[in-house]
């Protein structure tokens, strides 16, 4: 009876493996595509950040590791080796404390995640010479998860890039222009020309000064917030570019179909506690590898 359910484990512990192997291997698979063909992978995405193309040595990364700990535990199982489960129980054990930390620090710093995206939305996108990267992210978060701003359209009206860096604005410490005290005035009604200008710094070496990213008269938003035709095709792939353009903080009923009215913030949250769920599971599954690979091991000694 032990015999039996010795072997039970040990087809158990090969398939579990087998599967990990398979889905790191998939993983493998998609990361060396896109390190041999990036251009493609862009083109499906509809956006052309290299930040995304840069990941791929995470994705590379992590397949492999997935990779080789399912081939170690298979090895172990077919093998009988006490040493390669060993090896796989104490790899796999150290995965699950770098996740159990990585999980902790995660809603520890969750809130902190708005305050980030105000900074960097407010005072570095659209700054080609300093935050071409932060540009970047912005449009691919937006493009892709089909949002817009940090809770909709109208905090566009607030960054340094709408105003070409002309005055020093944050969501929570607007003043009136002019030392004007006039209750009426609020970020809502402010428009740009109500402002004196204002450099934000003046003491960049010439190769640092902002260069901004180019901006019409009359644009609120970036492009990267116009609904697109289909997520598959070029990024210019915009249902009206024209329409898009034309909406305005003022009037924020007209011509909101044409554009992503939703908040990245809202995405953000909803991919976060997503993420969650899929990190408890594989946290399920790795106690289960362990719990076989402990079994296995017992068994190992006591075979017949």
């Amino acid at each position: 009876m032990a015999d039996g359910c010795f072997h039970i484990v040990r087809i158990l512990m090969f398939i579990f493996n087998f599967l990990f192997s398979l889905s790191g291997g998939t993983l493998l698979g998609v990361g060396i595509w896109i390190f041999v063909d990036g251009s493609s992978f862009q083109q499906i995405l509809s956006v052309s950040n290299p930040a995304i193309i840069s990941g791929v040595w995470f994705l590379l990364f992590i397949g492999g590791f997935i990779f080789f700990v399912g081939v170690l535990g298979c090895c172990g199982a077919l093998n009988d080796s006490k040493c390669l489960l060993i090896t796989f129980f104490f790899v796999v054990l150290v995965v699950l404390i770098v996740e159990t930390v990585a999980g902790i620090l995660g809603i520890l710093y969750f809130p902190k995640i708005e305050e980030f995206m105000k900074e960097s939305m407010i005072k570095r996108y659209g700054n080609l010479n300093r935050n071409r990267m932060t540009t970047d992210n912005w449009d691919a978060l937006q493009s892709v998860w089909e949002c817009c701003g940090i809770n909709g359209p109208e905090d566009w009206e607030q960054t340094f890039w709408i105003n070409q860096g002309n005055f020093n604005l944050t969501f929570t410490d607007l003043t009136p222009p002019n030392g004007d005290n006039n209750s009426s005035f609020s970020p809502s009604n402010a428009t740009r020309e109500q402002f004196l200008p204002a450099p934000i710094q003046t003491s960049f070496p010439t190769e640092l000064e902002p260069r901004w990213m180019p901006v019409e008269e009359a644009q609120f938003i970036p492009t990267s917030c116009c609904k697109r035709k289909s997520l598959i095709g070029a990024s210019a792939n915009v249902l009206n570019l024209t329409n898009c353009m034309m909406w305005t903080p003022k009037s924020p009923g007209m011509y909101k179909e044409y554009l992503h009215t939703k908040g990245c913030k809202h995405k953000v949250a909803v991919y976060f506690w997503l993420l969650g769920i899929i990190i408890v599971c594989v946290f399920v599954v790795e106690m289960f590898g362990l719990v076989l690979s402990c079994c296995l091991y017992q068994g190992i000694g006591s075979e017949g």
